[in-house]
């Protein structure tokens, strides 16, 4: 399970978490087709492998979510989005505004987008914003 972020403790132990499975079968086998939930499960195992601090998934205030934080030690460290395409500007959309939302209120400026196939980076209201495909990302 991935909790919310909080800066307090009981806020974080009584929000409601996100559950992941530890394996992508599982997520086939029920008939789940919605290769979006596929990778950032797949993002969720592989976070979890590296383990660079802890991860939690962050609401902000305005209801928009990021997928994931990074929080080491008292600092958050990163904030990344999984989404499967950008090709629809709406989405795309989305997921700017929840990261540059989240940058604004957790004071972060490393931003991420893995997706599965798009590469590039782009300045998004003053901000790096760095899109990695989930193949590339894997093998860092």
């Amino acid at each position: 399970p991935l909790k919310r972020f909080s800066y307090s403790y009981k806020n974080i132990e009584s929000s409601m978490s996100k559950i992941y499975l530890v394996d992508n079968g599982l997520l086939s086998l029920q008939g789940i087709q919605d290769y979006g939930r596929l990778i950032e499960n797949i993002v969720f195992i592989e976070l979890k492998r590296r383990s660079k601090g802890d991860l939690f998934y962050y609401k902000s205030t305005s209801g928009r979510e990021i997928d994931f934080i990074i929080k080491e030690g008292k600092k958050v460290s990163e904030l990344i989005q999984v989404c499967y395409t950008l090709d629809n500007f709406v989405t795309k959309e989305r997921e700017l505004k929840a990261l540059l939302q989240g940058s604004e209120e957790l004071k972060c400026d490393n931003l991420l987008i893995i997706t599965w196939d798009y590469e590039a980076v782009e300045i998004v209201s003053g901000k790096n914003v760095r899109y990695v495909s989930l193949c590339k990302w894997l093998l860092n």
